[in-house]
């Protein structure tokens, strides 16, 4: 028994009439027709029922039968069409925390699709606690954040540093100090750690944020409030700019630290995983 004879048992199915599956599987109707009779015929039983004077057909109760089994089928060809068209690739798994995964790798992630067909790509995104225990689970084979953190038979390594800067909407050149600036005003995103660690020695917590928020994305959201402030990496920055025309970025008189990004593998790599972080870290260190 043929696919094209399945899709088009189970889209009868779901129009109900053979006109509606001859127009959504853009063949004839009377390509519909031969196939349902054929299937019947090859099955030795009819599958629908029609009223007389009625257009819709409805399962017989040997159709009904058949239609798990017919989705089953078509699930399992697609499965085995996918299988040969990635038997040679090999799976890489990687998790990211939002900003990494949509604003600043997101070019390196394509490039490497791009350049290396050999590893097919599986990037999806969780908050870093969530990454360390994915990694340490096995079930990622690399994670990126910006936080360091100890989880057992995982290794941090430090990938690349993003710098930092002071944004906003409203017109101001130059900070001679960060402590000026008022935190009821800030759209604050505890992007690490060490950043949460640097933030509160120079502003007071205990002074609540105009908006706090947990994504990259979000900031360009908000960042046009009147007088909203914020500290972000230039990636996500120069993609704010091109949301938010009226977004400048403010000389400030003291250093910002860097955003670090830590790549977060299982120890003992498999060579084949190991293979690709070289082609990933080079791709980061040769742009």
């Amino acid at each position: 028994m043929s696919t094209d004879l399945i899709e088009t048992f189970l889209m009868i199915v779901r129009c109900q009439q053979l006109s509606i599956a001859a127009n959504a599987l853009f063949v004839t109707q009377s390509t519909v027709s031969s196939r349902l009779a054929k299937m019947e015929k090859l099955l030795g039983t009819r599958l629908f029922d029609r009223e007389q004077g009625h257009q819709d057909l409805s399962l017989t109760s040997a159709g009904e039968k058949l239609v798990p089994l017919a989705e089953q089928w078509l699930y399992l060809s697609q499965k085995a069409l996918q299988l040969k068209e990635t038997i040679n690739k090999t799976p890489i798994n990687v998790s990211g925390v939002d900003a990494i995964n949509n604003q600043i790798l997101t070019s390196d992630f394509k490039r490497v699709a791009e350049l290396y067909p050999e590893y097919q790509l599986s990037i999806k995104t969780f908050h870093t606690n969530e990454i360390y225990d994915r990694v340490r689970d096995g079930l990622d084979d690399i994670g990126l954040t910006f936080s360091k953190l100890y989880r057992k038979n995982t290794t941090s390594t430090l990938l690349r540093r993003e710098p930092m800067y002071l944004i906003t909407a409203t017109r101001q050149q130059t900070v001679s100090q960060l402590k000026e600036l008022r935190r009821q005003n800030e759209i604050y995103l505890p992007w690490s750690h060490e950043f949460e660690e640097w933030h509160s020695k120079v502003w007071d917590n205990s002074v609540a944020p105009r908006l706090t928020v947990n994504t990259g994305s979000m900031l360009g959201a908000f960042i046009e409030i009147e007088n909203a402030w914020t500290i972000a990496p230039s990636s996500v920055i120069t993609l704010i700019k091109k949301m938010n025309v009226g977004v400048q970025t403010v000389e400030v008189n003291e250093k910002i630290p860097e955003l670090n990004i830590f790549q977060i593998t299982r120890q003992n790599n498999s060579e084949r995983y190991q293979s690709f972080l070289t082609v990933f870290e080079k791709r980061l260190f040769d742009k």
